[in-house]
């Protein structure tokens, strides 16, 4: 599980966060703001928005 994984991260450090979690052939589940990230390295997604998913 990862809670805003970007926060406090540097562009370069993002982008390396995001390559290695797109190259992960494993599941989990990530909990983020960024929505560009998030689409970047999920497949699947649930959009929640005060308490109501989407």
């Amino acid at each position: 599980m990862m809670v805003e994984p970007t926060n406090h991260l540097d562009l370069p450090s993002g982008e390396r966060l995001e390559a290695a979690l797109e190259a992960c052939p494993g599941a989990g589940v990530l909990v983020a703001h960024d929505d560009i990230f998030a689409a970047h390295v999920t497949t699947r997604s649930l959009r929640v928005e005060y308490g109501t998913a989407l």
